[in-house]
């Protein structure tokens, strides 16, 4: 069996980790320009959401809040879900949370999962909370679902 030098088992050590940044390095640049491409779609309308990405698991989040939407029918949204869709996403799941407001759309591609926080705001002409049953306890609790006209 033949012993390694020193300086062999660096430069082993060195081109694996090589390999490793560039594995990631590949992932980073595709995520990074999905991301890119994602957000120069959405440039006009700056400060009708918050987005953050972040580092999760083997992939990214990259997460979109849109705060005081008039429906959820509104441009904004509706033209981000279709970007969304447009990419092919593996899977898509959505979460309906009446009490605040709020809808989650949850898209899965390779290597990200991208998730959008839709909020209406309280005054919208064409959504509101309607009780849809009601339990007594100690207190009142309502049950609400979104209807949109």
């Amino acid at each position: 069996m033949k012993r390694l030098s020193k300086r062999l088992i660096k430069k082993k050590i060195h081109n694996d980790l090589l390999v490793k940044i560039e594995k990631e390095y590949t992932t980073v640049l595709k995520n990074a320009k999905f991301a890119s491409a994602f957000l120069a779609k959405f440039q006009e309308d700056a400060n009708a959401y918050k987005i953050s990405t972040s580092r999760s698991g083997d992939g990214y989040l990259m997460t979109v809040s849109i705060s005081s939407l008039n429906s959820f029918k509104d441009d904004t949204l509706t033209k981000l879900l279709g970007l969304l869709l447009a990419y092919n996403p593996i899977d898509t799941s959505s979460t309906e949370y009446a009490i605040a407001r709020n809808i989650d759309y949850h898209f899965i591609f390779p290597g990200i999962k991208v998730v959008v926080y839709a909020y209406v705001k309280e005054d919208s002409p064409t959504c509101r909370k309607v009780i849809i049953s009601q339990e007594e306890v100690i207190e009142t609790r309502y049950t609400y679902k979104m209807v949109c006209d």
